[in-house]
């Protein structure tokens, strides 16, 4: 994963926290 961004950077940071929520939970 690369952020081209700096800007981005946390953006980025939120969604895979998100997703690795969801997929914990979803275990």
């Amino acid at each position: 994963m690369s952020a081209p961004q700096p800007a981005q950077r946390s953006t980025a940071a939120v969604v895979v926290q998100s997703l690795m929520w969801l997929w914990l939970l979803g275990l």
